[in-house]
């Protein structure tokens, strides 16, 4: 799967509900994140949504982890796989 594809499909799913996502960190250690994009589930924190995307760099993608109810990001090139069977 090429990388746009890749990215599309990811963001996809963070939009339709909660994506259980691996991501290696920047230590090398492998982290598992419960995450989405879904408005009504950050909505009580809107006013920070446009900060985060403004603050985004093209490799990294913001996203908002449930687990913790807190935005945090990962680079594309990190990830080891995702599943949107929470979707």
């Amino acid at each position: 799967m090429n990388e746009k594809v890749f990215r599309n499909n990811l963001k996809s799913a963070l939009l339709r509900g909660i994506v259980e996502v691996q991501f290696y960190k920047n230590d090398g250690s492998l982290r598992v994140m419960r995450c989405t994009l879904q408005p009504d589930v950050y909505e009580p924190f809107y006013a920070f949504v446009s900060a985060v995307q403004k603050k985004s760099h093209p490799d990294t993608l913001a996203v908002w982890d449930v687990d913790i109810n807190e935005w945090r990001s990962f680079r594309y090139d990190r990830i080891k796989s995702f599943d949107a069977t929470y979707a």
